[in-house]
């Protein structure tokens, strides 16, 4: 009894202990800065033929990954970006939000009066809102250098 209990927690540690985690390392170009995406993570890949590719990754070798059954060389691609399934729900809605608020603003600063600064106020508050989703976690090939690692 206690040699099979023995060998079964020999054998559970022992595949947790040889299982290799593969990651796409991002590390920027000009400091010592590097971003780790583990396998099986979402993101959105935009390469240099202007193709565009979201999902979760699968790492194939150390020079190509796959997304939804399209592999992906990592010479080609242009631009990575991290795509969690919170900011995929999310995004579109701040830009939609800030967008009315943009607009609101612009219309109460065109009562004039008072109406200028409450308008103001809301056009400067709009801004972030619009601008944060689009431009947050891109990651392009000209400031970054992409490499697949196995751990």
């Amino acid at each position: 009894m206690m040699r099979s209990v023995f060998i079964l927690c020999f054998l559970l540690f022992s595949i947790n202990c040889f299982t290799q985690a593969k990651v796409l390392n991002l590390s920027r170009s000009n400091t010592e800065r590097t971003i780790q995406i583990k396998e099986h993570k979402r993101i959105k890949i935009q390469t240099f033929e202007g193709k565009t590719f979201y999902g979760r990754f699968t790492v194939i070798d150390s020079a190509s990954l796959m997304i939804k059954q399209n592999l992906i060389l990592l010479k080609d691609i242009k631009k990575v970006r991290q795509k969690s399934l919170f900011s995929a729900i999310a995004n579109p809605f701040f830009i939609i939000y800030g967008s009315a608020i943009l607009v609101s603003g612009v219309l109460v600063i065109g009562t004039g009066g008072f109406g200028v600064v409450i308008g103001g106020v809301l056009v400067i508050t709009s801004i972030p809102m619009i601008l944060i989703p689009a431009i947050v976690n891109n990651h392009d090939s000209g400031k970054w250098n992409y490499s697949i690692q196995i751990k």
